[in-house]
């Protein structure tokens, strides 16, 4: 009996610290600056402007406190790495004030006429939509605080004026922690880069060039100098006293008089 209890104590163990150990496979460090220096985007151009919007995958179903804390912090971590990669995030409240929790669901649920429309609304070039879905499920093989937790994102990056798709990337990993929500916002902390940095990557093989860098028209025709110069040119003498004979007008030289033909 001893013996069985021995054997069961050092599985247990075994398969804790397995547990424990085996977390999610961690990305290469990026650096975001070097990537930035070697894309195919224009360089020291002003970057677009990008809305990015995080939710959950989940359709029908109210966020619980955990994923509305992981949506929150991830849409931070990526608001933060587009500044460094030269783009210019919308107001995360200004996104939430504008798209209402539905219309959110339907662009996360790949709703083009929707993503325009958001776009449109938020003054944006490009959207960023980012749908997670994290699960945690109790461990019963054995006695143990940790918990198994699924976690998928899927990023996808959009032209705000048609719809059209320039770039997508997505993670999908399961792994044990303690305490759930952390065990995932850690896992983003330390793959946020790389994401970003596929993003933008295709974004600067695939994007428009148009898209952020197409200057403002003035709105102002071109001048045919019809009134003013031709104004000037009278004043100045260019043009002679008189003008040119119209068809069905009068010779514009003076009549001779009575005085002349003595």
């Amino acid at each position: 009996m001893s013996e069985m209890r021995k054997m069961l104590w050092i599985t247990w163990l075994i398969t804790l610290v397995f547990l424990c150990l085996a977390g999610p496979a961690l990305a290469d460090p990026v650096n975001l600056d070097q990537v930035k220096m070697d894309s195919s985007c224009p360089k020291g151009k002003t970057g677009p402007t990008i809305a990015i919007m995080v939710g959950s995958a989940s359709k029908g179903r109210a966020l619980d406190l955990d994923e509305a804390q992981v949506c929150r912090s991830l849409e931070e971590m990526l608001h933060d790495r587009f500044i460094r990669l030269g783009f210019r995030p919308v107001d995360p409240k200004r996104v939430q004030q504008m798209v209402e929790a539905k219309k959110l669901r339907l662009i996360l649920s790949g709703d083009i006429t929707a993503a325009i429309s958001a776009g449109s609304s938020l003054g944006a070039q490009l959207l960023l939509t980012v749908a997670s879905d994290f699960r945690s499920k109790e461990i019963t093989v054995i006695r143990s605080a940790s918990k198994t937790v699924y976690l998928t994102v899927n990023l996808r990056l959009l032209n705000a004026g048609n719809g059209a798709y320039l770039a997508n990337t997505s993670v999908s990993e399961r792994f044990a922690g303690l305490d759930p929500a952390y065990s995932v916002l850690a896992y983003l902390e330390k793959n946020v880069d790389g994401l970003a940095a596929e993003l933008y990557q295709k974004y600067c093989e695939n994007a428009p060039k148009n898209i952020g860098t197409a200057k403002r028209k003035s709105g102002k025709k071109k001048s045919t100098g019809s009134s003013d110069d031709r104004g000037e040119r009278l004043r100045s003498g260019e043009e002679g006293a008189s003008q040119p004979t119209t068809k069905g007008s009068h010779e514009s030289t003076p009549k001779a008089t009575s005085m002349d033909n003595l």
